[in-house]
């Protein structure tokens, strides 16, 4: 679930569609400084054209680990 702090589907559809991003204050179990949090933003990008692909993101999640 990408959003932890909300416990139903359709407030998680609509926190999506406001263009909600999970943040790390929401995870502290993830430090602030993960470098996954790098991968996340860029995977939430609000452009699709600036998403990585899922080579890309295999890779940084690769580094990450």
């Amino acid at each position: 679930m990408p959003f932890i702090t909300v416990l139903s589907d359709v407030k998680v559809i609509l926190a999506i569609m406001n263009r909600e991003k999970p943040l790390p204050k929401d995870y502290p179990e993830l430090p602030a400084a993960d470098p996954l949090w790098d991968v996340m933003r860029e995977c939430w990008d609000d452009d699709p054209i600036k998403r990585p692909g899922m080579v890309d993101v295999f890779d940084k999640l690769q580094r990450c680990a």
